[in-house]
């Protein structure tokens, strides 16, 4: 698994693996994971060239007619958010996968705080349904996850209306979930999720994306 992850095109954000806390689970007697503890720097997209020419022509427009320090400083402000989103530290993470015949098939990573705090979830499938896999720290015994029947698209955009809301609540397995969600993929990490403990005490909320 060590040499898979170190030979993978996709996670060349990680700097090394910690063998000895590579954990492949079998919840269930079903779908089979991976939980895989590294260190390496959080992965950043980088916008093709033509989009960042692009933003900076709209960003000039934008400006055109401001006073010069207003100007500057949305100049300031957009350079240091393009030198912020490619330089991120180097810090203790998480990588969690799904494992299909021995592969890696599905897979996303995390800080500790993120674990701790959201959970680490990955969502696969098409347009008339998706798979919700989610890392889930310890403490935790079931999730409730709250779809609702509405979902944002952005303030330009009508939101996408699924009729109803979807509600589902599903046990934590060695720290995985796992659900299929009727909805695309893409709008799989939409739910609210209420965490409790195995004794029934509420945990946290966590807002959906």
């Amino acid at each position: 698994m060590a040499k898979t992850l170190r030979g993978s095109r996709a996670l060349t954000f990680v700097r090394r693996v910690y063998t000895r806390y590579i954990r492949e689970l079998v919840p269930g007697g079903k779908a089979r994971y991976a939980i895989v503890a590294a260190t390496g720097r959080a992965p950043s997209w980088t916008p093709p060239a033509a989009c960042t020419a692009a933003t900076g022509r709209e960003l000039e427009r934008l400006l055109g007619g401001q006073p010069a320090t207003v100007a500057a400083a949305g100049r300031e402000a957009y350079t240091t958010s393009r030198r912020e989103t490619t330089a991120r530290p180097q810090a203790e993470m998480v990588l969690f996968f799904t494992l299909r015949h021995g592969r890696i098939s599905t897979g996303t990573s995390g800080d500790v705080a993120s674990l701790q705090d959201r959970g680490i979830f990955v969502s696969a499938g098409g347009r008339r349904g998706a798979q919700l896999t989610g890392l889930i720290p310890d403490g935790v015994a079931t999730v409730q996850f709250r779809f609702p029947r509405t979902v944002s698209l952005g303030k330009d955009l009508r939101p996408r209306d699924f009729g109803a809301a979807y509600t589902r609540t599903v046990h934590v397995r060695d720290n995985v979930v796992d659900l299929h969600v009727p909805r695309p993929a893409e709008f799989a990490l939409s739910a609210t999720a209420i965490w409790r403990a195995p004794n029934g005490v509420f945990v946290r909320t966590v807002k959906g994306r």
